[in-house]
């Protein structure tokens, strides 16, 4: 079920690179919005209205041709259809807790062993620094690790921690029947992802940041569906992932799971309808550290285009792309460094309906946004 390749570590864009525009989802590319909730959230197996009206449902149902969202292992049957095996992935968090809801659908509910992964469950992944191996590290070293881990919950209750040693008074999670399947609730402390990178695999240093409003963390969902018992994978059993590669799947492979963007709010009044709705904040002010002198050319955007900005000092930096509503579309930059001064991004309109966009930059001194149409 988990074969062990793992994939080549993909960055989307330097920070003066091209935006290709792709026909086909490579893994490790789709994100999703997580909101502050306003209403607590109680861990029991019910979708409550109210506790997750501010989430953004994701749906995901197995794609027959292998690309994200909604991956099947190459190694795994296709699920018979929706109702057989498919998911409503929902994400919000709090001042110390990210909670994370899938509700199924499942028509056949088994809980028999010998493993929680053999099982219908619900599989969450998180990767606070997001930089590839941590899992992985931890699972062969038994080395403590906050930074990437998975949880399991099975339709019958049944929790895994991996790494196993990741303390489980850090997250809780129940299941509980809906008409169609069952929902698994989980909550995470936010005092056991670590969004600082401390692995030698990849050159980091002791140290501990906790996520915060207007981070970007690795995140991926999957759910098994067993529909005859035991262990085995074979058909009529099957394995849907958020995100992820078909032909080379495995389960730990970091750079093949999605981003959680952490949306800041600022109050009930403005519903935190998207962090790049903010209107810039103009130069000058006291805010003079921020990226200035955002523009996007040509406008409107017909085809290729360039984001032109200035950084105030180098560092890395991030552009998310959000609809009108404020519905994360994706990302332009992640995490590149780059040098003070003048910067172009390259923008290829293509996979982009007609309409108004915005942007968001975020850099290591501030953020601004602005505005982005796109025309035929």
């Amino acid at each position: 079920m988990r074969p062990r390749s793992v994939l080549a570590y993909m960055m989307l864009l330097s920070a003066a690179g091209f935006l290709c525009s792709q026909q086909v989802a490579e893994a490790g590319t789709q994100s999703m919005i997580a909101r502050r909730g306003y209403h607590a959230i109680v861990i029991d197996g019910v979708l409550g209205p109210e506790e997750w009206s501010r989430a953004i449902p994701i749906h995901v149902k197995a794609n027959p041709l292998g690309d994200p969202p909604g991956i099947v292992p190459s190694s795994v049957a296709q699920p018979d259809n929706q109702d057989d095996c498919s998911f409503t992935l929902r994400a919000m968090y709090d001042d110390d807790n990210l909670y994370v809801a899938v509700q199924v659908s499942d028509g056949t509910m088994i809980n028999d062993g010998p493993m929680p992964w053999f099982d219908d469950d619900v599989e969450v992944f998180v990767d606070g620094d997001r930089k590839p191996g941590d899992a992985e590290h931890g699972v062969i070293t038994g080395q403590s690790n906050l930074e990437g881990f998975q949880l399991i919950t099975t339709v019958g209750n049944n929790h895994l921690t991996v790494p196993e040693n990741l303390p489980a008074s850090m997250w809780e999670s129940a299941a509980g029947p809906s008409p169609r399947g069952y929902v698994v609730e989980v909550r995470i402390s936010f005092d056991s992802i670590n969004t600082h990178d401390t692995s030698p695999w990849t050159g980091g240093t002791p140290g501990f940041r906790r996520p915060e409003p207007g981070d970007q963390i690795g995140f991926n969902v999957t759910v098994g569906d067993d529909d005859s018992g035991g262990g085995s994978y074979d058909y009529p059993n099957s394995y849907i992932a958020w995100d992820g590669s078909r032909s080379n799947w495995y389960v730990f492979d970091e750079t093949a799971w999605g981003t959680l963007y952490l949306a800041p709010s600022r109050g009930n009044a403005e519903k935190n309808v998207a962090p790049a709705a903010r209107a810039p904040t103009a130069p000058g002010d006291a805010a003079a550290t921020r990226p200035w002198s955002a523009r996007v050319s040509p406008s409107p955007l017909r085809g290729l285009g360039t984001l032109g900005f200035t950084l105030a000092e180098a560092g890395p930096v991030s552009v998310g792309l959000y609809d009108a509503s404020g519905r994360f579309v994706r990302t332009l930059g992640n995490d590149a460094w780059a040098g003070a001064g003048r910067q172009e991004l390259k923008i290829d309109r293509r996979g982009l309906a007609p309409g108004i966009y915005l942007y968001r930059i975020d850099s290591a001194t501030g953020s601004t946004s602005g505005r982005l149409v796109v025309v035929d």
